[in-house]
């Protein structure tokens, strides 16, 4: 598992890079080409916000997410991509698996009307 030091210094990069990612995102949005972006987007307002940007710049916007159940049914998903050389060097902890939960909004009807397209997949 990850160590406290790496954990800390992920958590202090993303930010940097996932604004960096967008604004790379949004110069190619504005030339007409397909972006895809993975930020996890668990709060309503965050995709919309994003979603939002998108528009303005002339793009489609769609929305693909993944459903679970319940915790125990992701945490068990969440824990094989940790031991698999598919997770990377990065780990997701219980803890911050419980965080990202407790803001998770799934998408309701009327959200998903909003965009031009969107799928959900259920694990």
């Amino acid at each position: 598992l990850e160590s406290p030091c790496a954990t800390a210094e992920r958590d202090r990069l993303r930010d940097p890079v996932e604004n960096l990612q967008w604004e790379l995102a949004k110069k190619h949005l504005a030339f007409g080409f397909t972006v895809i972006l993975e930020n996890g987007f668990w709060p309503e307002e965050e995709r919309t916000q994003y979603a939002c940007e998108a528009i303005e710049l002339g793009a489609k916007i769609e929305l693909h997410y993944v459903a679970a159940p319940d915790f125990a049914t992701l945490w068990a998903r969440v824990q094989q991509r940790n031991h698999s050389s598919a997770g990377g060097p990065f780990v997701m902890t219980e803890l911050e698996l419980q965080e990202a939960w407790a803001i998770f909004q799934p998408p309701t009807q009327q959200e998903l009307e909003f965009y031009d397209e969107w799928d959900r997949v259920q694990i």
